[in-house]
C-alpha cells in the first residue's frame, strides 16, 4: 500500500482556510479533534453529485453510493483521517478533513492525488483541451508521458474516457482498459 500525507496547509494558497471552513467543510474543530457536522455530512451524502468538493475520478468499488450506509459507522470525532483504499476518494471528499493520510495499492493513483494537490494548474492546463476521442485515447494509453504533470492529466483523461472508469493493468503493469465511448465531452469541472 502506498500512502501520502494530505494536509490542508499543503494545498497551496488558492483556497483559504476560511473558504474551506465556510463553504466546504462539514467539520467543527475543538481541542485538535474534528467533530463532523453530521447533518451536513448526511445532506452531502444524499446528493453526492452536487456536493462540492466531489471526486474527480470514477473508480470501481467506490464508496460514493454507499456513503449513506457508511456514515453511521464513522467515528464521531477524529484528529486525522486515514483512508487505506482511496480509489475515487468519495469518503475523503465527503468529509473534507483538515488532515488526511490517503493510501491505495495503486501507486499511480496516489501520484495523481499528490500531483493535483501540489500543482493543479498545469494539470488543468494540459487536460482542458482534451476531449473524448478513440484515437487520442489509444495514443495516450499506449505512450504515457514521462513528466509527472502530464502523467496526472493523462490518468484523469484515461479514467474519464475508458470503459466504465475501470482501472486495470496487464502483467507488464500497463493500463489496458479499452475506450468507453463516453456520452458527453465532460472530462472534469475546471472551476
Amino acid at each position: 500500500s502506498i500512502g501520502r500525507d494530505f494536509n490542508r496547509a499543503d494545498r497551496g494558497e488558492a483556497m483559504s482556510q476560511e473558504r474551506i471552513d465556510i463553504q466546504y467543510s462539514p467539520l467543527v474543530q475543538e481541542n485538535g479533534s474534528h467533530f463532523p457536522d453530521w447533518s451536513l455530512v448526511e445532506a452531502r451524502a444524499t446528493a453526492p453529485n452536487s456536493a462540492l468538493p466531489r471526486p474527480f475520478l470514477s473508480w470501481a468499488g467506490s464508496k460514493r453510493w454507499l456513503s449513506r450506509q457508511i456514515i453511521p459507522l464513522l467515528p464521531r470525532q477524529f484528529r486525522k483521517y486515514y483512508e487505506p483504499f482511496l480509489g475515487s476518494g468519495a469518503l475523503f471528499f465527503l468529509l473534507t478533513p483538515n488532515h488526511a493520510f490517503l493510501g491505495d495499492k495503486c501507486e499511480k493513483l496516489i501520484d495523481v492525488y499528490a500531483t493535483i494537490r501540489d500543482d493543479v494548474s498545469p494539470v488543468i492546463r494540459y487536460l482542458r483541451p482534451l476531449k473524448p476521442n478513440r484515437d487520442l485515447f489509444y495514443a495516450i494509453r499506449n505512450r504515457p508521458s514521462r513528466g509527472r504533470l502530464k502523467r496526472a492529466a493523462e490518468f484523469v483523461y484515461l479514467n474519464k474516457t475508458c470503459w466504465n472508469g475501470l482501472y486495470r493493468v496487464n502483467s507488464e503493469g500497463r493500463f489496458n482498459v479499452p475506450y468507453g465511448m463516453p456520452k458527453t465531452d465532460f472530462i472534469a469541472d475546471f472551476n
